[in-house]
């Protein structure tokens, strides 16, 4: 019987493992993912040269035009507040999707309208992400829907980079299944799965969702109902 519960604790460490490993064989990219997570001469938190709770949304509008991966950019103002969106042009970055819009979020404070929030979709890996930053401060996993017949529930995955005030989150199909342990069953939190990259002042995770600590099997099946 121990034998038995020492391998649900090791099989999901050596996948985990074997994951981050085989991350590793890829090109060295470690310094480009840094600067886009973590620009040099720009404290974080930083994104394309903003920083939340700093920089106006004025200012922003201003540096994001005139950055070179920036297409056409959209102001928005209603009763949720102010945004700016924007899509990309064929110089963008290979880790940003070109065909994803970029948003920014705006708080007021003392008068001022400051950048609250910066979100970008991205063909960063969550394992990538591991690799150069290590593990997150804070994990959780839940789920969306439910699944009948055709219609599947998805997993959601969020993490928090404390330090770094930096947010990643994705959502799975139930479906999708990979990785598998051979048997149709999700094997752990896919690690090529893409992320997006939120960059902002203030984040908590949700309430709802089981926080995690191990990439093990049983989350997955949780947060998919089976």
């Amino acid at each position: 019987m121990p034998r038995f519960y020492l391998s649900l604790v090791l099989i999901p460490l050596a996948i985990f493992t074997a994951s981050l490993m085989l991350i590793r064989t890829l090109p060295n990219d470690a310094y480009e993912i840094r600067q886009l997570l973590l620009p040099e001469g720009c404290p974080n938190p930083c994104l394309m040269g903003i920083r939340p709770g700093i920089t106006t949304m004025d200012e922003a509008a201003e540096i994001l035009q005139a950055n070179p991966w920036v297409g056409q950019i959209e102001k928005e103002v209603n009763n949720f507040g102010e945004t700016l969106k924007w899509n990309w042009n064929d110089r963008t970055p290979k880790r940003i999707i070109p065909t994803s819009s970029g948003l920014i979020s705006a708080v007021q404070t003392s008068g001022k309208s400051l950048v609250e929030g910066i979100t970008i979709s991205s063909f960063l890996q969550l394992g990538e992400v591991y690799v150069v930053l290590g593990l997150p401060d804070t994990e959780k996993i839940g789920s969306s829907g439910y699944s009948v017949g055709e219609q599947y529930a998805y997993v959601n995955y969020m993490a928090l980079y404390d330090k770094e005030n930096l947010f990643l989150i994705f959502d799975q199909s139930c479906r999708t299944g990979y990785p598998t342990s051979g048997n149709g069953e999700v094997a752990g939190l896919p690690f090529t799965t893409p992320v997006h990259i939120i960059v902002g002042t203030r984040f908590t995770l949700p309430a709802s969702g089981e926080r995690i600590s191990i990439h093990s099997p049983i989350h997955y099946r949780l947060a998919c109902g089976s």
